[in-house]
């Protein structure tokens, strides 16, 4: 196992990062058997730049297992040269390293651990099942071997049969035993005429009950009649009080807006003055006839 570096170069920039390392990268990240990495090969680093040139780093059998599997994934993309590096002299990437080892190698022997119980299992569940079928088939044939001694079906077979002519035979025997009990009975005259008066007695009990739960039927059905009316006329008289309440606080609105507006047309404003009134002496006889008489006083001057 050798530690690689894989440089990828392209021959101009066509983007931020080289295509050819878009596709590395989703290779590897890829779960399906047909694209993964093959076995022996474990990509450590991937460092994509800006440039023509980018690398990654690998841990490989050898370099030309590496370089083989890169060109046939990356050719279209890119070229790829590797080289081994000296892993001795490496700064800052040896605790990554190791992590990823351990846990690859911890991942592999789980794997197979798992493998080897799970082929166990197996076996020992066969194994189970061939002993299961071995003793069955043992058991069956015992069982055969002792019913050809004991005849025990065909025994088992007779009981069964005799047990149910039997319980049939005892079935009927009751059967017309207790007939014959009821016939012997309704020969009695007052056997009879005490059967029929309890049947007659039923039929008009039944009668009355039927009547009895009509007439209580409509009983109810007249009450909830009642009550459905009485809460109709108490939701009228609520509306009808609930009008005149109204008109009275509207009436009562009114009146208080007529004796504001009579309140202050009385005392605010001063009504139009009065116009003095003139007073017209006539005409005075010792004037010249071109000369208007003086007035005459006022009232207030008199």
């Amino acid at each position: 196992m050798v530690l690689a570096l894989a440089v990828h170069t392209v021959e101009e920039v066509s983007a931020r990062i080289p295509f050819c390392m878009m596709v590395l990268n989703e290779v590897l990240g890829r779960q399906t058997t047909s694209s993964s990495v093959p076995p022996g090969l474990h990509n450590r680093f991937l460092i994509p730049t800006s440039g023509t040139v980018s690398i990654s780093v690998w841990d490989a059998p050898d370099l030309e297992t590496l370089k083989q599997w890169l060109d046939e994934t990356l050719s279209e993309y890119c070229e790829t040269e590797c080289y081994e590096a000296v892993e001795e002299f490496s700064q800052g990437i040896a605790v990554e390293l190791a992590r990823g080892r351990v846990s690859e190698s911890v991942s592999q022997k789980t794997g197979a651990a798992a493998a080897t119980v799970g082929e166990k299992a197996q076996v020992a569940l066969n194994a189970t099942a061939a002993k299961a079928r071995e003793a069955g088939q043992k058991v069956g044939q015992r069982f055969d071997e002792i019913d050809q001694k004991l005849k025990l079906k065909e025994k088992t077979a007779k009981v069964g049969t005799t047990v149910g002519s039997t319980t049939r035979s005892v079935v009927g025997k009751a059967g017309n035993l207790a007939q014959q009990t009821k016939d012997r009975a309704m020969q009695n005259k007052v056997v009879a005429s005490g059967v029929q008066q309890i049947g007659s007695g039923v039929k008009v009990g039944t009668k009355a009950i039927g009547s009895g739960l009509s007439f209580l039927t409509s009983k109810i059905a007249q009450l909830g009649d009642t009550v459905i009316k009485s809460v109709q006329e108490l939701d009228a008289e609520e509306k009808r009080e609930r009008a005149a309440d109204e008109m009275r606080e509207e009436m009562l609105k009114e009146a208080l807006e007529e004796a504001e507006s009579d309140g202050n047309g009385g005392g605010g404003e001063e009504g139009p003055e009065k116009k003095e009134e003139e007073y017209f002496a006539g005409f005075d006889d010792d004037d010249d006839g071109g000369e208007e008489a003086e007035a005459a006083p006022s009232v207030e001057e008199k």
